[in-house]
């Protein structure tokens, strides 16, 4: 075939598209879960570690969501999606890992919530960003959401899947030596924008 003359077949562009929706703190974060729990009674929750399957039931349980629509990823197969939505309740810190489970799934668009003072965030300065969006007036229950900040993530993802795996430790399964000035000085500086673009 003609791309044979030219090289390699260029990989296919993914299927999925992954939505961020970040906010300050963790609880921030369950209390937006158990809203859309509560306005969208389809919708499953993904996690990716066995803590915050833990963490996202126990506060689902006031408001009497089943523990079932919490799903550890390990667990998960899509035929659970069958008259249902999925969204991620936490990043993976390896992007492939997040890719591999969405593979063949029907639905396209994909919600990933996420808190900056978790252990994905901390490894490349979380608590700097948390400092500079209270700095902005930010509030806690308020979400980050842009393409942006979505980017940056990702970004943070390739540098921990060249880094390599450093075991396991709680729900965060790698460490990294050092921040990543390169990773959060883009990641501050695109959520400081979107923030001051939603306040005009």
């Amino acid at each position: 075939m003609l791309f044979n003359l030219f090289g390699k077949k260029r990989p296919e562009e993914p299927t999925q598209r992954f939505t961020d929706r970040i906010y300050i703190s963790v609880q921030a974060k369950h209390q937006a879960c158990l809203e859309l729990a509560k306005q969208e009674p389809e919708t499953l929750f993904i996690t990716w570690f066995s803590e915050s399957t833990r963490q996202l039931r126990e506060f689902f349980k006031p408001g009497d969501i089943p523990e079932n629509r919490v799903i550890e990823a390990r667990s998960f197969h899509s035929a659970m999606l069958h008259d249902k939505k999925a969204v991620f309740a936490e990043h993976h810190p390896l992007h492939e890992k997040e890719r591999s489970l969405v593979s063949g799934w029907e639905q396209k668009d994909i919600l990933v919530f996420s808190a900056l003072e978790e252990p994905l965030f901390s490894a490349f300065g979380g608590e700097k960003i948390i400092s500079l969006m209270k700095q902005l007036g930010m509030k806690e229950d308020e979400p980050i959401e842009h393409p942006m900040v979505s980017r940056s993530i990702l970004n943070a993802q390739e540098k921990i899947a060249k880094k390599g795996h450093r075991g396991t430790t709680g729900t965060f399964p790698i460490r990294m030596d050092d921040t990543q000035p390169e990773i959060v000085l883009p990641l501050q500086s695109n959520t400081a924008k979107h923030f001051r673009h939603s306040e005009k």
